[in-house]
């Protein structure tokens, strides 16, 4: 071989490592925010205004879940709610936290093809404060716990955006928001102790979103979103 096509080779080698070293690279730092807050804090909204702008909107899993409880009790006659103590809390999150991993890792691979960012509707974590809630320790119930903090560990999200609570005058249940608004706002609590504690640990930065008219709301979320830097953890 020629030196002249031995350079040529190893050029085009380079550039061939280059080029997928830079798309391990893209995987790893694959953008992916969180959109979270106690029930209520018009996620849902925030999340459709999203998906008409471009962003790859993963669904909340328990209201998939809920949803399809639901189903299955209006085939049969019958109407699912989800409260105690119709739900038992224990398998439910359990369920929660599967679905979430199989939409996730779904997702992930769309995003990865498309370039979209990744906006959840909740981590699998949230399911957390709602366990708390509803009378379950984390020192009674360790391994669950345990594993949908290791989830919250492995997603290496970038930036954990809270939407702060609206006024009460506009809160509103649906077919699967049954918590009252006082039991929303300490939810919030929860869920903002969560995220802050481990914050520092799994990498991602927490951003409180105030309460505003949608059309500036969505406009700040999308300019956190695009100022999001990538989880510390994926460096």
């Amino acid at each position: 071989m020629s030196r002249a096509r031995s350079l040529v080779v190893a050029v085009c080698t380079f550039a061939a490592l280059a080029l997928l070293a830079s798309s391990a690279a893209f995987a790893r730092h694959q953008r992916a925010v969180v959109l979270t807050g106690g029930p209520g804090v018009g996620k849902t909204t925030i999340a459709k205004a999203l998906a008409k702008r471009g962003y790859l909107i993963v669904p909340e899993a328990a209201r998939l879940v809920i949803k399809s409880e639901q189903d299955k009790a209006a085939r049969r006659g019958k109407r699912y709610l989800p409260k105690l103590p119709v739900v038992n809390w224990l398998p439910f999150q359990e369920r929660v936290l599967n679905v979430h991993k199989v939409i996730e890792k779904r997702a992930r691979r769309q995003a990865a093809k498309t370039g979209q960012t990744l906006v959840f509707d909740r981590s699998a974590a949230d399911g957390l404060p709602f366990l708390v809630q509803s009378g379950h320790s984390p020192k009674k119930h360790y391994d669950l716990f345990k594993r949908h903090l290791q989830h919250l560990k492995n997603a290496r999200y970038d930036t954990i955006l809270l939407l702060e609570p609206l006024d009460r005058s506009q809160y509103v249940n649906d077919a699967q928001r049954r918590e009252t608004a006082q039991e929303s706002q300490v939810l919030q609590s929860r869920l903002h102790d969560l995220y802050t504690r481990t914050a520092k640990r799994y990498g991602f930065k927490v951003i409180s979103v105030p309460a505003l008219p949608v059309d500036q709301r969505v406009d700040l979320v999308i300019d956190l979103i695009e100022k999001s830097k990538p989880n510390r953890r994926s460096k």
